[in-house]
């Protein structure tokens, strides 16, 4: 009999990846066949026995308690690592979910230990319901009734005695819950993500606020991750990547102080404020109407001017004072300018001449336009009017709706035809003029820092999601030093399937820990340290550097030479968190290393 037809009982004892199974590709990891097949997803979890009954939340409470978890220990509570007013934090589990329609998840798991007033209430009614209507006389069965009763009149029972008492009921009302939302008085709130596959140290918050606090140093990228890894082969970091030189390790710093990052979320946060319907330089409505109001106050004023102007070239010349230029109504002279013939190519040549025309014709000439259902008594009106006024009128709230619509077109077709022209540009330029065009300077894929161990290295590549697939690309470009293999595998076109995708930076550093042999093939451990959040970034980039992590059924399974020593997890483990909370002081919490005595 296989060990995956064990009972639990003998699956608990292989918590540390075995040299004799291998770990089933869950749906998720199988891409969008089985989502289009709207199939509820099954997984296998490497802690979980043959039979599905063996993959719900008591089937890992029992194997928590086992102590087949680390820190080892015979009490439920023993994977909790800090748990305080305001935050708790746990080593999570190996192939266990967030949250979801799935018989153990972490939220499952958090709401046993944790578990709402609303939960505790709902579960002493259903136990005095079902024991009130037993008709049994035994006396012993009467005072433990007489027991429940009590429990349900005192709501603030202990929930060691919930949880003793009453844990067939608690776990199955907690089975019918999905996420956080499920119960209102829920007060556990997750603060990041850990894949499914993935163990360590994971925090969430027991408030609104503590909640808001730790999310906003994820965001700012204030916190520090260490995670903890087993990869195939041998990784020899100090014979194989090269040291940066002092223009790529300006850009280096650049990325370790954030500004390089920092720019890109900016851009980002740019494009998408708008459900993907904006492009750089769009104008919302309000701002075309201050540009439109600006654009007609601006006429108005020079309309006043020249007409002052007229008036007094026309006494001038009453007077016989001729002049070679302008005179205005300050009684200042603007001379006319002779320019030379090479003067008059440079600011009225051809490029500058149809960029100025498209300049007008394609955006401002939008805004001098005159405003559509309204006469021009009117339309002096709207001039001296705020945008607060404007949006009270529909009628003139609809027009600066339209009128945004159209100088936002015309500024994206404008757009589009320098960019168009640009690239044009570019190709007709020969090798010998494109020799003297600096080359941007870019950071290597793979590369190391004079004065860092000989064993530090860095990973730069960066990677696109793909809503179509489980799957994550990594940017061609980013490959083209890696063997032929690894860019037929990992590499994916700037388009897929028609649609663009966006890759993000992404910037990882890796220490060699230790070199060895595992099931006799080489293998290395690892510590990674992520400068990037994407997601899968460092199965990903490990993957590409041709020692993906042991056990990584999407990324390994594809690379040669990896297949045959699979085992039945995912050997990445996030072992150490640091960030700033209460009154910004750095909290560090570690999850001990599970990959101990391995290799």
């Amino acid at each position: 009999m296989s060990e995956k037809d064990e009972k639990l009982s003998s699956k608990v004892d292989n918590i540390i990846p075995s040299t004799h199974t291998t770990r089933r590709q869950t749906s998720d990891e199988l891409g969008t066949q089985k989502k289009q097949q709207s199939k509820q997803v099954v997984d296998d979890p490497c802690w979980g026995g043959s039979q599905e009954h063996q993959h719900n939340l008591s089937a890992l409470l029992h194997v928590i308690s086992s102590g087949k978890f680390p820190p080892v220990g015979g009490r439920s509570d023993n994977i909790i690592i800090h748990n305080s007013d305001d935050f708790v934090v746990i080593d999570k589990p190996p192939d266990l979910r967030m949250d979801g329609p799935y018989p153990a998840t972490v939220h499952k798991l958090t709401t046993y230990w944790f578990p709402p007033a609303s939960l505790i209430h709902t579960v002493l009614a259903k136990e005095q319901s079902e024991h009130g209507h037993d008709n049994n006389d035994n006396e012993d069965n009467d005072n433990d009734k007489g027991d429940k009763k009590d429990d349900v009149n005192d709501t603030d029972g202990k929930i060691e005695n919930i949880q003793t008492k009453y844990k067939h009921n608690l776990l199955q009302e907690i089975s019918k819950l999905d996420n956080h939302g499920s119960l209102s008085d829920n007060i556990i709130r997750t603060t990041h993500q850990l894949d499914y596959a993935t163990s360590g140290v994971l925090l969430m918050a027991k408030s609104r606020r503590a909640a808001a606090t730790a999310c906003a140093a994820f965001a700012n990228r204030s916190t520090r991750k260490e995670y903890l890894s087993i990869v195939h082969h041998n990784v020899d970091a100090h014979s194989e990547f090269k040291v940066l030189d002092g223009d790529e390790e300006g850009l280096f710093r650049s990325w370790m102080d954030g500004s390089l990052e920092n720019e890109h979320r900016k851009m980002r946060r740019h494009l998408h404020n708008r459900k993907g319907q904006t492009f750089i330089g769009y104008l919302p409505n309000h701002s075309v109407f201050a540009k439109w109001k600006g654009t007609r106050q601006k006429r108005r004023k020079r309309k006043r001017i020249d007409s002052a102007s007229g008036d007094s070239d026309a006494q001038g010349k009453m007077a016989g004072n001729p002049t070679n230029g302008t005179t205005h109504a300050s009684g200042k002279e603007d001379k006319v300018e002779c320019k030379t013939e090479s003067q008059q190519k440079r600011d009225h040549g051809p490029g500058k001449a149809q960029a100025n025309a498209n300049a007008i014709s394609k955006s401002e000439s939008i805004l001098l336009k005159p405003l559509k259902d309204i006469n021009k008594e009117e339309e002096e009106r709207l001039i001296d009017l705020s945008w607060k006024e404007i949006k009270q009128n529909p009628k003139h709230k609809a027009i600066f709706h339209d009128l945004t619509k159209s100088y936002n077109e015309a500024l994206k077709q404008q757009q589009d035809t320098e960019k168009q022209e640009k690239s044009e540009s570019n190709k007709s330029v020969t090798k010998s003029d494109s020799s003297s065009v600096p080359e941007k300077i870019k950071l290597p894929t793979f590369f190391r820092i004079q004065g860092e161990s000989e064993d530090a290295f860095y990973i730069h590549a960066a990677l696109a999601d793909d809503s179509t697939t489980f799957r994550v690309h990594v940017n061609p470009d980013a490959i083209t030093e890696c063997s032929p293999d690894i860019q037929s595998v990992y590499g994916r076109p700037r388009k897929l399937d028609g649609k663009d995708l966006t890759f993000k930076p992404s910037l990882t550093r890796c220490v060699v820990l230790k070199r060895g042999f595992w099931n006799g093939r080489p293998v290395t451990k690892m510590l990674l340290q992520p400068r990037t959040g994407r997601r899968h970034q460092l199965r990903l980039h490990m993957a590409i550097l041709g020692s993906p992590i042991l056990g990584d059924c999407t990324y390994a399974a594809e690379n040669a030479g990896t297949e045959s020593t699979e085992c039945d997890r995912m050997c990445l483990h996030a072992h150490k968190l640091t960030i700033p909370l209460g009154e910004k002081k750095m909290k560090v919490f570690v999850a001990p290393d599970p990959f101990v005595g391995l290799i």
